[in-house]
């Protein structure tokens, strides 16, 4: 059955497994900043591929701004 589903792109409402997430981006990206938690502390995790502190804002600044805009 699973072998039936197609990804799609676009803004969704429900939770996907971050495998998926992180499958679809691979090689798509050329600078990538990833939030996120884990599963049993719920402590944050970030990683980044740049050094680049000034990018790493920018990156946020970029995603809360899409954020916004999609309310």
């Amino acid at each position: 059955m699973s072998d039936n589903l197609i990804m799609l792109s676009g803004p969704t409402t429900l939770d996907i497994d971050p495998e998926r997430v992180l499958d679809a981006a691979s090689g798509e990206l050329g600078v990538v900043m990833i939030v996120g938690t884990y599963k049993e502390t719920e402590n944050l995790y970030v990683a980044s591929s740049t050094g680049d502190i000034g990018k790493m804002l920018l990156l946020i600044e970029l995603l809360k701004k899409a954020v916004l805009e999609k309310i």
